[in-house]
Protein backbone atom coordinates (compact mmCIF):
# COMPACT_ATOMS: atom_id res chain seq x y z
CA UNK A 1 0.00 0.00 0.00
CA UNK A 2 2.47 2.83 0.92
CA UNK A 3 5.00 1.56 -1.80
CA UNK A 4 1.84 1.56 -4.35
CA UNK A 5 1.67 5.28 -2.83
CA UNK A 6 5.30 6.16 -3.72
CA UNK A 7 5.40 4.36 -7.28
CA UNK A 8 1.82 6.31 -8.11
CA UNK A 9 3.75 9.15 -7.34
CA UNK A 10 6.56 8.77 -8.98
CA UNK A 11 4.75 8.19 -12.11
CA UNK A 12 2.51 11.36 -11.59
CA UNK A 13 5.41 13.64 -10.55
CA UNK A 14 8.38 11.77 -11.96
CA UNK A 15 11.04 12.49 -9.22
CA UNK A 16 10.47 12.68 -5.15
CA UNK A 17 12.67 13.96 -2.88
CA UNK A 18 12.99 12.38 0.95
CA UNK A 19 10.41 14.28 2.19
CA UNK A 20 8.04 13.60 0.12
CA UNK A 21 8.70 10.24 0.07
CA UNK A 22 8.28 10.10 4.33
CA UNK A 23 4.92 11.84 3.81
CA UNK A 24 3.46 9.57 1.46
CA UNK A 25 4.56 6.60 3.55
CA UNK A 26 3.30 8.71 6.48
CA UNK A 27 -0.16 8.40 4.19
CA UNK A 28 0.09 12.03 3.82
CA UNK A 29 -0.86 13.52 0.01
CA UNK A 30 1.29 15.85 -2.14
CA UNK A 31 0.12 18.83 -3.28
CA UNK A 32 2.35 19.82 -5.72
CA UNK A 33 2.39 20.76 -9.43
CA UNK A 34 3.13 17.78 -12.08
CA UNK A 35 4.89 18.36 -14.74
CA UNK A 36 2.28 17.89 -17.29
CA UNK A 37 0.76 21.06 -15.37
CA UNK A 38 3.97 23.04 -15.25
CA UNK A 39 4.39 22.25 -19.46
CA UNK A 40 0.49 23.45 -19.76
CA UNK A 41 1.29 26.56 -17.72
CA UNK A 42 4.22 27.50 -19.89
CA UNK A 43 2.68 26.88 -23.16
CA UNK A 44 -0.27 28.87 -22.13
CA UNK A 45 2.65 31.73 -20.83
CA UNK A 46 3.79 31.82 -24.55
CA UNK A 47 0.32 32.00 -26.23
CA UNK A 48 -0.09 35.16 -24.07
CA UNK A 49 2.77 36.74 -24.62
CA UNK A 50 2.59 39.57 -27.07
CA UNK A 51 4.20 39.28 -30.44
CA UNK A 52 7.00 41.46 -30.99
CA UNK A 53 6.04 43.66 -34.41
CA UNK A 54 8.49 43.91 -37.22
CA UNK A 55 10.54 47.27 -37.46
CA UNK A 56 8.04 49.14 -40.41
CA UNK A 57 10.29 52.00 -40.87
CA UNK A 58 14.27 52.50 -40.49
CA UNK A 59 16.00 55.92 -40.87
CA UNK A 60 17.78 56.65 -44.15
CA UNK A 61 21.22 57.74 -44.16
CA UNK A 62 20.57 61.62 -43.01
CA UNK A 63 17.65 61.30 -41.81
CA UNK A 64 16.79 62.51 -37.66
CA UNK A 65 15.81 58.88 -36.36
CA UNK A 66 13.37 60.98 -33.90
CA UNK A 67 14.03 61.22 -30.35
CA UNK A 68 15.75 58.04 -27.71
CA UNK A 69 12.98 56.30 -26.08
CA UNK A 70 12.87 56.53 -22.30
CA UNK A 71 12.36 53.89 -19.65
CA UNK A 72 8.68 53.79 -18.68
Amino acid sequence: DKLEAVARALLKYETLDGEEVRALVNGESLNRPTVADLISAEQNRRLEAPVARPVTHLPQAGEEPGPIPTPA
